[in-house]
Formats: structure tokens, sequence, C-alpha cells
């Protein structure tokens, strides 16, 4: 008796870890995957990570300072992929698409389509 007890005990508590964890997952991270989203979420704000902090504009400007240099570049949407090009300094970072999830204030992602370095920035109101 006591087993089908313990049973019954186990079956409620993964049923109810289920429904929290798909609580949950609403509202945690979420890619980013259209270019209305990225703008509805993400352009005209203030994107601050470790090293400085960078904004992208409606007209598809980007425009900041990392690591003490200026930043200046252009982004569009392309498919599933925010894309940019950059310059840091008078150092050209060359173009690259990438994926963009959010959760809560922070974003992050990764280069290469989601092949390569991951990033991270919190977004702030301007």
């Amino acid at each position: 008796m006591r087993l089908a007890t313990l049973g019954i005990a186990l079956v409620a508590l993964a049923a109810w870890l289920g429904w929290s964890q798909a609580e949950g997952s609403s509202h945690g991270k979420r890619r980013i995957a259209t270019e209305q989203e990225y703008r509805d979420t993400i352009v005209g704000k203030r994107l601050v990570g470790e090293n400085g902090y960078v904004v992208k504009h409606a007209n598809g400007t980007i425009s900041g300072k990392l690591r003490g240099k200026k930043v200046t570049g252009k982004w569009k949407w392309k498919g599933k992929y925010w894309c940019r090009t950059v310059k840091l300094g008078s150092k050209s970072l060359g173009s690259d698409c990438q994926t963009i999830f959010l959760e809560g204030d922070q974003l992050t992602g990764r280069r290469k389509k989601g092949k390569g370095e991951p990033f991270a920035f919190r977004v702030q109101e301007p």
C-alpha cells in the first residue's frame, strides 16, 4: 500500500515539475527571430557589456563605445539573423550574422549564425 502511495506522489511531483518548467519557459530565454521583434525590443536601447555599450538605431546604424574606442557601423535583418558591419575605432571588424536571445533584460547571442563566439549585454532604456 505504501508503495502505491509513493508512486502516486512521484507522478504528482513529476506532473508539477513539468508544469513549473512549462510556466517558466514562457517567461524565460527566447530567440528574437524577426526584424519586428528586434525593433520592438532592442532598437534604440543601450546594450551595456563589460567593455562598454552599443546602440542599434532605427535607421540601421550602430554607435557606441567599446574598450575605450568609438563603435560605428550598420545593421540589417536577414532571414533569422541580425547582421552587422562594424568598426571599432579605425579597425574594421567586418560583417557577421548572429543569433540573438533575450531573457528579461539580458541579451545573449552567438556570432557566425550561432556557431561562433558568444556575447552578452544588458538592455537599458535610453
